[in-house]
C-alpha cells in the first residue's frame, strides 16, 4: 500500500477549501440577485393587480350597461302603453349614445370615471322601471283648460220669452 505524503493531503485540502469557498460565493450573489429581483418584481405586481382590478371594474361596467340595454330592448318590445315606449325609446336612445361612448373611450376612462358611468347606469335602470300600480314612468297631466276659455267666452245670454 502506498503512502500518502502530506504535500498529497495539503494539496487535496486546499482544492476542497476553494471549491467550497466558490460555492459559498456563488450562493451569496444567488441570493442577493433573487433578494433583489423580488424588490423590484413585488411593486410590479402590485401595479399590475392595481391595473387588473381597474380593468376587471370596466368589465363590470360594461356587462352592467349590455345589462341595462338589452332590459330597455326588452320592455319596449314587451310593452303595450305607447307612453312608457316613448319614455324607454328615450332611455334606449341615451343609452346608445353612451355606448359609442364608451366603446371608444373606455379604455382610457379613470377610476373615477368609470365608478360615475357605473352609478348612471343604475340610476337609469331604476328610472326606467314604472312605479308599481302605473303604467309609465313619468305622469301624464291632463289640462282642463274649460274654466279659462269659459272665463274669456263671453256667455250667450238666455232668451226669456219669444
Amino acid at each position: 500500500m502506498a503512502r500518502t505524503r502530506y504535500n498529497d493531503l495539503k494539496l487535496s485540502a486546499e482544492f476542497k477549501r476553494d471549491y467550497v469557498q466558490v460555492l459559498a460565493l456563488f450562493a451569496f450573489f444567488f441570493i442577493l440577485a433573487g433578494e433583489v429581483a423580488l424588490a423590484i418584481s413585488i411593486p410590479w405586481y402590485l401595479g399590475r393587480e392595481n391595473a387588473m382590478a381597474d380593468e376587471v371594474t370596466r368589465l363590470e361596467l360594461r356587462a352592467e350597461f349590455d345589462g341595462l340595454r338589452n332590459g330597455l330592448n326588452g320592455r319596449i318590445k314587451n310593452s303595450r302603453n305607447d307612453l312608457y315606449t316613448a319614455e324607454l325609446k328615450v332611455a334606449k336612445w341615451d343609452a346608445d349614445k353612451m355606448a359609442d361612448f364608451l366603446r371608444d373611450n373606455l379604455k382610457k376612462l379613470s377610476k373615477e370615471d368609470v365608478a360615475e358611468m357605473r352609478q348612471r347606469v343604475r340610476e337609469m335602470s331604476k328610472v326606467t322601471t314604472p312605479p308599481p300600480g302605473r303604467g309609465s314612468v313619468s305622469q301624464e297631466n291632463v289640462l282642463n283648460t274649460t274654466r279659462y276659455i269659459d272665463s274669456v267666452i263671453p256667455k250667450k245670454e238666455a232668451k226669456h220669452g219669444k
